[in-house]
C-alpha cells in the first residue's frame, strides 16, 4: 500500500515540477511505467510471514492451554484428597 501511495506522488511531484520548470523531461515523466511486481511479491511474503505468525500464535496457546488444563485437574485431584 505504501509503496503505491510513494511512487504516485513521487510521479505526481514530478511530473508538476518538470513541468512548471519547462523541462525537456517534462514530457517523459508522463510515461513513466510502474510495474505491479515488486508489490505483488511483498504482498506474498507479507501474507506467508503472517500466516506463519498466526500459526506460531496459536500452538503457543495451544500449548498453554493444554498446560493450564494439567494444573486444573492436579488442583481438584488435591481438593478431593482433602
Amino acid at each position: 500500500f505504501w509503496w503505491g501511495v510513494a511512487v504516485s506522488l513521487i510521479h505526481r511531484i514530478l511530473n508538476v515540477y518538470l513541468l512548471k520548470t519547462g523541462h525537456a523531461l517534462g514530457s517523459l515523466a508522463d510515461h513513466i511505467v510502474i510495474t505491479k511486481t515488486p508489490h505483488s511479491l511483498l504482498g506474498s511474503a507479507l501474507g506467508l510471514l503472517l500466516v506463519f505468525r498466526t500459526n506460531t500464535a496459536y500452538a503457543r496457546f495451544w500449548e498453554g492451554r493444554k498446560i493450564w488444563e494439567q494444573v486444573t485437574s492436579i488442583s481438584r485431584d488435591l481438593s478431593r484428597m482433602a
